[in-house]
């Protein structure tokens, strides 16, 4: 390729790039719009910190939903019930969220550090919702954009858990010949089934997260063992 040829060819290289990221960066303006129309104050993001309280020795982050209408109104009002619950020195709260395309996904996250020194007692409540319609998107609903469904999710916890059961073992934190797995479950607070799992969505992939009693002697807080991926 000749030099006036290569230059060329750069050009409309170059102007094909720049036609693509102004109509993304119009697409995306757009969208930041869309979602500015649906806020209550306009000067905060979707989700941001309505209160930060101290209990004991941690703090408690509550997130609001900055969102008009009902769907705000009926999230906001479950999230106030949800941490009422845990008003009690030595438990602390954080959060975040993530949106994916047109989902927002919102994880609260309690760790409970009220009951023995060394355990810690994670547990999680999530909201998925539809930036367009303003709905929340129920599991099934969820699900299905994964194709997947509820066995699957169950067949992928177990094997994920299992897994970690035996990388203790086989790392020397447990003794698989005094506690097999089923002591590993109960002694985790870890139950059988998904009845007691939240989903979020982080960059597009889907999370599981379960209810576990973290004892120290495990090692590393690795996310392993209340967080995992289960479809991308």
């Amino acid at each position: 390729m000749n030099k006036e040829k290569r230059d060329k060819y750069l050009f409309y290289l170059f102007a094909a790039i720049a036609i693509g990221l102004l109509i993304y960066y119009a697409f995306y303006m757009k969208s930041l719009s869309d979602y500015n129309n649906h806020k209550i104050d306009k000067n905060e993001n979707l989700v941001y910190t309505k209160s930060k309280k101290t209990f004991g020795f941690y703090k408690q982050y509550k997130p609001y939903l900055n969102i008009k209408g009902e769907l705000g109104k009926v999230v906001n009002k479950d999230i106030d019930d949800y941490m009422n619950n845990f008003k009690v020195d030595n438990i602390g709260s954080t959060y975040e969220y993530d949106i994916s395309g047109n989902t927002l996904s919102l994880v609260i996250k309690i760790e409970d550090h009220s009951y023995v020194e060394s355990a810690t007692i994670y547990y999680f409540r999530t909201y998925n919702i539809n930036l367009k319609t303003l709905e929340i998107i129920d599991n099934e609903k969820l699900l299905s954009f994964y194709d997947i469904n509820e066995n699957d999710v169950e067949s992928i916890l177990s094997k994920k858990i299992e897994d970690y059961y035996n990388k203790l073992d086989n790392e020397s934190y447990i003794d698989s010949k005094n506690c097999d797995l089923d002591c590993f479950l109960d002694g985790r607070f870890l139950e059988q089934g998904i009845s007691d799992v939240e989903y979020y969505i982080k960059n597009g992939k889907l999370y599981a997260y379960k209810p576990f009693n973290f004892v120290s002697i495990d090692g590393s807080k690795d996310g392993i063992v209340y967080k995992y991926q289960i479809a991308k």
